[in-house]
């Protein structure tokens, strides 16, 4: 089931980062972040709470190291 918020993923292959965006668009939150977790996986998460609208992030390590770290 989709959820008001998106995700991001880095890849070098743009076709695989696109394929695994959706699919961890249309999974839970919490398992799709564990699931990336897993596989080390470059992934962003920005996920709308519907009640009060506040935007969750989260990265995973992969992203983190990435894109986050100094």
């Amino acid at each position: 089931m989709s959820r008001p918020g998106s995700v991001t993923v880095w890849h070098h292959d743009a076709l695989v980062a696109d394929m695994l965006s959706t699919a961890l668009y249309v999974m839970d939150a919490q398992d799709a972040v564990r699931w990336s977790e897993a596989r080390g996986i470059a992934a962003y998460f920005a996920d709308v709470n519907p009640e009060t609208g506040v935007v969750d992030r989260t990265a995973t390590e992969a992203f983190s190291a990435r894109f986050l770290s100094e």
